[in-house]
């Protein structure tokens, strides 16, 4: 990853920015395994760190390799049992 006192600001707000501190990575596009550090800012996107890949963006091409695409605590946080219940009131939005 190039060092973050040469990147441009937007680099660092960017939301898909790599992760901190570099782990391991998956790209959807190349199907390639690498560290996240390779990730490099490109024509203002964070790239696949593959040459020649078009991926693009920690946590919307590029996922962890693990395949956790949320950390530990948020899915210890999480409690879905996947059923839920919808209650709308049909009657009620009818014009």
């Amino acid at each position: 990853m190039d060092d973050y006192e040469d990147l441009p600001h937007e680099a660092l707000d960017d939301p898909f920015k790599p992760p901190h501190p570099p782990r391991k990575v998956r790209c959807l596009h190349c199907d390639q395994t690498y560290m996240s550090s390779l990730m490099k800012w490109q024509g203002g996107l964070w790239r696949c760190g593959i040459p020649g890949c078009d991926g693009a963006g920690y946590g919307f091409d590029v996922f962890d390799a693990d395949g956790h695409m949320f950390a530990e605590e948020d899915e210890e946080e999480f409690d879905f049992d996947g059923e839920f219940d919808l209650d709308i009131d049909l009657e009620s939005t009818e014009e």
